[in-house]
C-alpha cells in the first residue's frame, strides 16, 4: 500500500478512535435522564437522518444481492442492536472508565474470527499482547468496587464483554461486506436497524431508575449527549472505522481499539469525576503493556497488503 493510503487509514481510525472514546462518558451522562433503550433510539434515529442520501443505492444493492442482505442482516443484528443493548445495560453497573477498557478485549476477538472466517493471519507478538490485555481486563473487573455510579462493577463489566463479542461478529462481517458496499453504506444500514429495532422497544414500558453520576450537570446535557452519540459516535466515528475496513485487513484496523480505553479512562476521569483502585491502575497498565506487545511488527507474509 502507498504511504498516503496508508496514512489516510490511520487517520480515519485515530479520529474515530478519539471520538469513540468519548462514547462512554456521553452515554453515562445520557442515561442520568434516560433509559438504555430511549439513548439508543435517540442516537439511532439521529444518525439515520444524515444517512439517508444513501437510502437508495444501498436499497438498489441488496435487492440485487440476496447473499449479502442475509450477511447485513446478521451483522447489523450484532451491531448495532444486540452490541448497544449489553453496552446500554452494563454502564448501569459499572462506570465509563471500566467499561472502556474492556474493550481492550475486542481487537482479540476480531482477529480471531477473521482468522477462522476471513483467513487474516497475525504474529505471534499480536496474540501474545493479547493474552496480555486479556489478563489485565480480568484483573480489572476483580479488583473493581461498587460505589453509587457502579453498583456491580463485575456485572456490568461482564455484560460489556458480551457486547464486545458481538462487535467483532459485526468487524468480521463488515469487513466481508466492504467488498460490495462502502462506508457510508455500511453505516446506513446500521443506523436504519437500529432505529427501528430500538423504536420499537421503546413502545415496552421502561421501568429502570436513571443512573447517578458524581457531578453536577446542566439539565441540557443529557439529550445533548443523545445527538452527539449519534451524529459523532454513530455516523461520523463508525464511518470512518468502515472507511478503514474497505482498505485494512480487520485484525490490523481493530487494534486500533486498543487505543479507545486509554481515552475513556482519561475522559471518564476527568469529566465524570470517575475513581479507580490502586489495582486497578495496575491492571490499567498490564492491558497498556499488552497493546504496546500486540504493536511489534512480525514477519510479512507475501499477498498481506492494504486496500485488497
Amino acid at each position: 500500500m502507498k504511504l498516503r493510503s496508508r496514512f489516510v487509514y490511520y487517520l480515519a481510525l485515530s479520529v474515530a478512535v478519539v471520538i469513540w472514546g468519548s462514547s462512554f462518558a456521553a452515554l453515562k451522562i445520557a442515561l442520568s435522564e434516560f433509559s438504555p433503550v430511549q439513548v439508543l433510539a435517540g442516537r439511532m434515529l439521529t444518525s439515520t437522518l444524515l444517512c439517508l442520501p444513501v437510502a437508495r443505492s444501498l436499497w438498489h444493492i441488496l435487492r440485487e444481492d440476496r447473499k449479502t442482505l442475509r450477511i447485513l442482516l446478521f451483522a447489523v443484528l450484532c451491531e448495532p442492536c444486540v452490541y448497544f443493548i449489553f453496552e446500554g445495560y452494563a454502564l448501569r453497573y459499572t462506570t465509563a472508565s471500566q467499561a472502556g477498557l474492556v474493550m481492550s478485549v475486542l481487537p482479540a476477538a476480531v482477529a480471531l474470527g477473521a482468522w477462522l472466517f476471513l483467513r487474516e493471519r497475525l504474529p505471534l507478538a499480536t496474540w501474545l499482547g493479547f493474552a496480555v490485555s486479556f489478563a489485565g481486563v480480568l484483573a480489572l473487573s476483580l479488583g473493581a468496587q461498587a460505589s453509587e455510579s457502579a453498583p456491580n462493577p463485575l456485572l456490568g463489566n461482564f455484560l460489556e464483554l458480551m457486547a464486545i463479542l458481538c462487535g467483532s461478529a459485526y468487524v468480521v462481517s463488515a469487513k466481508y461486506l466492504s467488498r460490495r458496499l462502502n462506508a457510508v453504506q455500511l453505516t446506513a444500514a446500521m443506523s436504519y436497524a437500529g432505529a427501528l429495532f430500538f423504536s420499537a422497544l421503546c413502545l415496552f414500558p421502561q421501568t429502570l431508575e436513571p443512573v447517578t453520576l458524581e457531578v453536577a450537570l446542566p439539565s441540557w446535557m443529557p439529550l445533548a449527549c443523545i445527538i452527539y452519540l449519534g451524529a459523532a459516535v454513530m455516523f461520523l466515528g463508525y464511518g470512518l472505522y468502515n472507511f478503514a475496513l474497505t482498505g485494512m485487513p480487520a485484525g490490523q484496523a481493530t487494534a486500533f481499539m486498543n487505543l479507545v480505553p486509554v481515552c475513556s479512562l482519561l475522559l471518564g476521569v476527568l469529566f465524570l469525576q470517575e475513581h479507580m483502585t490502586l489495582m486497578q491502575y495496575g491492571a490499567a497498565a498490564l492491558v497498556v503493556g499488552g497493546v504496546a506487545l500486540s504493536q511489534m511488527p512480525g514477519r510479512r507474509k507475501k499477498g498481506d497488503s492494504y486496500g485488497q
